[in-house]
């Protein structure tokens, strides 16, 4: 587990789904988890739909890591 935020967490937390399809595009993984949790639970707690909806259809996997 990582410390912090990634690129694509941070993202996914400003609601920039441009950057967060470029990211995954580039090979980022959905299933990253950092302290803060995964780019899934961080659009999870934000509400974002259309964010929940990149991330599920990039393979992100719904129970992994812990929601925070």
């Amino acid at each position: 587990m990582q410390n912090g935020a990634t690129a694509l967490r941070a993202a996914t937390v400003l609601g920039d789904g441009e950057a967060v399809q470029v990211l995954l595009g580039g090979g980022a993984d959905p299933n990253q988890e950092t302290s803060r949790g995964t780019p899934l639970s961080a659009a999870a707690h934000e509400g974002d739909v259309s964010m929940l909806t990149l991330f599920l259809d990039a393979g992100a996997e719904v129970n992994h890591g812990q929601l925070r």
